[in-house]
This record gives structure tokens, sequence and C-alpha cells, in this order.
């Protein structure tokens, strides 16, 4: 299990969940704080503008526990997206989610080209694929997601047929 997060700045992570046997385990509250002090706070510190940082996110239960919505609310004050959060976030809207409509297509095509045999060379894959994500790469994902949120707001909230189905 994979966490990562994107923005027009740069991408924080990938961050595995793991035991410590290097096994994949389930994404738990308690492991998503720890991610988030881990990863998410040391690697957002780089970013130029995080006092200005709005943090979405989906609603699994791990990401919306109690434990997990405090410690995010304290990061992102008045700035969280989420179910529960300071701003709703529409249920089932992956093509408002950047992870889903662009970044884990994106990785999972250019990880899958070398066919990894291991997982270990798996997550070197995807570390290799974030680290090679261009400045340039990352503005039109950002002025994509700009484009998808303006026409949800024109479509009163409703899918975007128009962006998904295009001819």
């Amino acid at each position: 299990t994979v966490w990562c997060a994107i923005s027009a700045n740069g991408v924080i992570g990938p961050y595995f969940f793991e035991d410590d046997n290097g096994r994949a385990v389930t994404v738990t509250a308690t492991r998503y704080v720890k991610m988030i002090r881990d990863c998410l706070i040391p690697q957002l510190q780089r970013f130029p503008v995080y006092e200005n940082t709005y943090f979405q996110q989906d609603g699994a239960t791990s990401h919306t526990a109690n434990m997990s919505m405090n410690v995010l609310r304290g990061l992102f004050p008045n700035r969280l997206i989420s179910r529960c959060g300071d701003i709703l976030w529409p249920a089932r809207s992956p093509d408002l989610s950047s992870c889903d409509y662009f970044l884990w297509g994106h990785l999972k095509q250019k990880v899958y080209e070398t066919r990894p045999a291991t997982t270990e060379d798996l997550k070197v894959r995807i570390r290799e694929e974030i680290a090679a994500l261009t400045p340039a790469l990352l503005r039109s994902f950002s002025d994509n997601f700009s484009a998808r949120l303006k026409i949800c707001i024109e479509n009163d909230g409703r899918h975007l047929a128009e962006v998904i189905f295009k001819k």
C-alpha cells in the first residue's frame, strides 16, 4: 500500500505502509497519523507556500478517524478537504481527485513498462518514476485540476462528463 500527495510544487512520498519486515500492512488511523508525522510534515516543509496549502483526501476510514482529522486540522486549519473536513469533498469523485485521475494511472503506465519482478523492484520503480515527474508535467496537471474544479462549479457539482468522455 503506497501513499503520495501531489501538487504543482511537487510530490510528497511515496510512503509505503509496511511492517518491520517490509511486508504491506492495512492502513489504520494510527499508521496514517504516523505517516503524516514521519513523511508528510517533513516533506511539506520544502514547499514554498505551505501556509496556503489545502489538503485533499478521500473518505477512507483511517483518513477520517478522529485522530487523523485532529492532526490534519492542526496542519491545515480551515483548509482540509475531506469527508468530515472543513470543506466537504463529494463522495466517489475520481474526476476531482488528482491522484485518481492522474498520478496512479501515470505511475502504473510507467512502472509496468519494465515489469518489476519483485515487490522491492516495484517500490524502486515507483520511486524512480515519481522522481522523474518534471515541473512542466506538474504544472500541466495543476492547470488541468483547476479547469476541472471550474467545470464542476459550472455543473453544480455533477460529474464532469465533458472532461471524462471527451470526443
